[in-house]
């Protein structure tokens, strides 16, 4: 939801649009006149960092979205979990062997039409998962998803047309600035750094841009789970009320500022 409900706001005109290019010139000119600082066999500490960062995000991804596939899918079929990872395992043969032949940025994808994509379909999935984990049974199984990723779709685009209209009323107002959990400066100490640092990703990975909707998912789970198999439908309704909610609240006239087009969150 934190994929989708940026999406809507960068295509509402909230938040600024990704400009692939200049955030790829950005990050090469840092990482350019970083200073070199070597660790144990790694000579460049700092591209290392960057590097595993990137790594570890998206493969912390993959393994969630493999995981789920195949565990959740088991009970239908037997191989499910090894169909998963090998289709995981093909999956980065095939970039990597992509990102050497290509070796530049993808700036001709369009990255935010991506997300917006992406995030329909997690968020779609999630209700459907996430119902069926706490104890709902959806109506003609699997096929509901049939329901719920148009359900998705028309949400998100009404939330974008609602708005637009209300970014027009309050024009000019500019793009959305989302209070978060912060990671601790630079002067403070290592072991502080390294801790907050640890806290920061793990609440952003986890939590999100905004608590409420984090705790509207945990309290609709609970739901269901006291509900019986029948409450498939509090997810959804949960979906739409934190949606609507938390982005028309965000959006206020007086709950907006300035955000960078070199905005680099998800």
């Amino acid at each position: 939801m934190q994929w989708l409900r940026k999406a809507i706001l960068r295509a509402s005109g909230f938040k600024a649009l990704h400009d692939e290019e200049k955030i790829y010139r950005e990050e090469v000119a840092t990482a350019t006149y970083a200073k070199k600082v070597s660790h144990f066999f790694v000579s460049d500490w700092y591209g290392f960092t960057l590097a595993f960062k990137g790594v570890l995000l998206e493969g912390l991804e993959a393994v969630f979205i493999v995981v789920t596939f195949g565990v959740i899918q088991k009970g239908s079929n037997p191989h499910a979990f090894t169909l998963a990872v090998l289709a995981a395992i093909s999956a980065t043969v095939l970039m990597t062997v992509a990102g050497f032949i290509i070796h530049k940025p993808l700036s001709k994808i369009p990255e935010n039409g991506m997300k917006f994509i992406v995030g329909i379909l997690l968020t779609s999935f999630g209700i459907f998962w996430g119902a069926e984990g706490a104890g709902a049974i959806w109506p003609h199984a699997d096929l509901s998803l049939l329901a719920i990723i148009p359900f998705v779709l028309a949400t998100s685009l009404l939330l974008i047309t609602l708005l637009k209209i209300r970014n027009r009323r309050n024009h000019p107002v500019k793009a959305l600035k989302i209070p978060s959990f912060k990671a601790p400066n630079k002067n403070s100490s290592q072991f502080i750094r390294i801790l907050g640092g640890l806290l920061f990703f793990w609440y952003d990975f986890i939590i999100g841009d905004d608590w409420r909707v984090a705790m509207a998912v945990v309290i609709a789970l609970f739901g269901i789970h006291g509900l019986g198999a029948n409450a498939w439908w509090v997810m959804p309704v949960v979906v739409l009320l934190s949606l609507f909610f938390t982005l028309f609240e965000a959006t206020r006239s007086d709950a907006v500022n300035v955000a960078t087009p070199s905005d680099t969150s998800r």
